[in-house]
C-alpha cells in the first residue's frame, strides 16, 4: 500500500496488476460490508498508483470505467503464449469415435460457470450415437457442489474431476473438444493454451 511505501527507507515502485474484468466480477458478488470495504481499498490503491498493468484491453477498459482511472496510467501486457517447443500438433481430421473426449481446465469457482458445462454434458448425452465424456482439470471451493450437481443431472459417470495438474499442455493431446463456459475473463489463459 501507499502507507508501506512511505514508511520504507528505499523507494520501491508499486505497480498493481489486474487480471480480470472487475465490472463483471463484482456484478456477480453479493454486496456486503466486506465487499464494499475491499472494493474501496482496491479502488484507493489503484487510484494511488502511478502505473497499473492489465492483462487485456478488455480488463483495461473495465478498470478505467469502473474506478474512473485515466487510461494513460493503464498498460496492457498480455499474458505470454506458448513457446514453439510447447506447441501441440493436432491432426486436422479424426476418425469417427463412439466416445468423444471433452476437456475443461480452470479454477472451480463461480466465475468459470461449470454448472453450464455440466448442463451441456447432460444435453449431449441424450440418446445419440456418440457418448460424451468430460475431464475437468482444476481445483477450487466449488469442487464438492459441482460433483453434487453432476450427480443431480445424472452425468456423474460421464465427468471426471482431475484436480490440479502441473503439465496441462501434455494432457490436452488426448481430447477432441475444449470447453470454456466462463461468465467473464480478464485474459483466457487456458483458451490460448
Amino acid at each position: 500500500s501507499k502507507f508501506s511505501l512511505r514508511m520504507s527507507t528505499s523507494r520501491p515502485i508499486y505497480i498493481p496488476t489486474i487480471h480480470n474484468d472487475l465490472i463483471a466480477r463484482d456484478a456477480a458478488q453479493s454486496p456486503s460490508i466486506r465487499f464494499w470495504g475491499v472494493r474501496a481499498l482496491h479502488k484507493f490503491t489503484c487510484r494511488s498508483s502511478e502505473k497499473i498493468v492489465v492483462v487485456s484491453d478488455g480488463a483495461r477498459n473495465s478498470l478505467s470505467k469502473y474506478y474512473g482511472l485515466d487510461s494513460k496510467a493503464l498498460h496492457t501486457i498480455n499474458n505470454p503464449v506458448l513457446r514453439d517447443d510447447e506447441l501441440i500438433c493436432i491432426p486436422g481430421q479424426r476418425a469417427f469415435k463412439e466416445e468423444v473426449h471433452l476437456v475443461a481446465a480452470g479454477r472451480l469457482t463461480q466465475q468459470k460457470n461449470y454448472k453450464m458445462m455440466i448442463d451441456v454434458l447432460h444435453a449431449l448425452n441424450k440418446p445419440l450415437s456418440r457418448k460424451y465424456l468430460l475431464d475437468v482439470y482444476g481445483s477450487g471451493e466449488l469442487s464438492e457442489s459441482l460433483y453434487a450437481y453432476a450427480v443431480a443431472k445424472g452425468v456423474e459417470n460421464k465427468i471426471s474431476f482431475k484436480g490440479f495438474t502441473e503439465n496441462l499442455i501434455s494432457e490436452f493431446r488426448r481430447y477432441e473438444i475444449f470447453l470454456l463456459t466462463s461468465d467473464w475473463e480478464g485474459f483466457g489463459n487456458v483458451l490460448v493454451e
